[in-house]
């Protein structure tokens, strides 16, 4: 029998772009393995991603709000959805709204270091849209702190009434956020793509990357694909290193559809 070839080529990779993949091309290797794929082998490439654009291209920011819009509209009508007592429920939707809040807290995070002083600095007739843009984000802070502060409880009791005020504070953090991101897609990026540089803006994607959790990182890439068009998620895919690709379209799709269709249970996903 043929011994099989799994290779990931490269010195050290390990501070490397897309070596957060490498676990998960080697996850990929052993399930189709065990699949009987006798013939397996990864390649890795350690360049970044390369683009002739003038200017940079916005399109994954709205990819990314697509999710938030998406997750946090819902989760209002999960926690209705709990009976009292259901800890276990509780305690998994809890999981999942703390998931997307760290995302939510991070994405904000990086606008506020790496967008918000160049436009400030750049586009100073726009400073009051800036300023306002740094007002929602503290608004959705606060919110998410309040949304945070209840989720210990509930999860622990599933109690009705914390409950019920757990789902008015999200509905209140999904209209706030609904209203930011509207205005941000609308009036910001059009900024951003006259005011920032290509490498600028690739640093803010790849401080996204970054600070997802590495064992998060397809499940993430299977939420942004949710709602894209077959050009949206080529477009996306073709910044990936080969590795990640490989990942997502062997194993990743498959275990978000998984994931996110027992989280949502019997609720299902609204159309947006």
């Amino acid at each position: 029998m043929r011994v099989p070839a799994v290779s990931v080529r490269g010195t050290d990779v390990s501070g490397a772009p897309g070596s957060q993949y490498v676990g998960a091309a080697e996850a990929v290797a052993s399930e189709r393995l065990a699949q009987g794929d006798n013939d397996v082998s990864v390649e890795t490439s350690t360049a970044g991603p390369t683009s002739t654009a003038a200017v940079p291209d916005t399109t994954d920011m709205r990819l990314v709000h697509r999710v938030f819009r998406r997750e946090f509209r819902m989760f209002p009508t999960l926690v209705r959805s709990v009976p009292s007592t259901h800890t276990l429920r509780a305690e998994q939707l809890a999981v999942h709204f703390s998931d997307m809040a760290d995302a939510l807290h991070h994405h904000h995070g990086s606008e506020d270091d790496l967008v918000w002083p160049k436009l400030m600095e750049r586009a100073r007739p726009e400073a009051e849209l800036i300023s306002r843009m740094q007002e929602q984000h503290h608004r959705v802070a606060d919110l998410l702190s309040e949304a945070n502060g209840l989720l210990g409880s509930w999860r622990a009791t599933a109690h009705q009434s914390v409950a019920a005020r757990l789902a008015e504070v999200t509905e209140q953090l999904s209209g706030a956020l609904d209203e930011h991101l509207a205005e941000e897609e609308s009036q910001v990026l059009p900024l951003i793509e006259r005011h920032m540089s290509v490498a600028e803006w690739h640093q803010v994607g790849e401080r996204g990357f970054a600070e997802t959790p590495k064992d998060r990182l397809l499940f993430f890439l299977g939420a942004l694909f949710e709602e894209t068009t077959p050009a949206e998620q080529a477009g996306f895919l073709g910044q990936l290193p080969w590795v990640g690709r490989l990942a997502f379209r062997l194993v990743g799709r498959r275990r978000y559809q998984r994931e996110i269709a027992n989280i949502r249970g019997a609720v299902g996903c609204p159309t947006t």
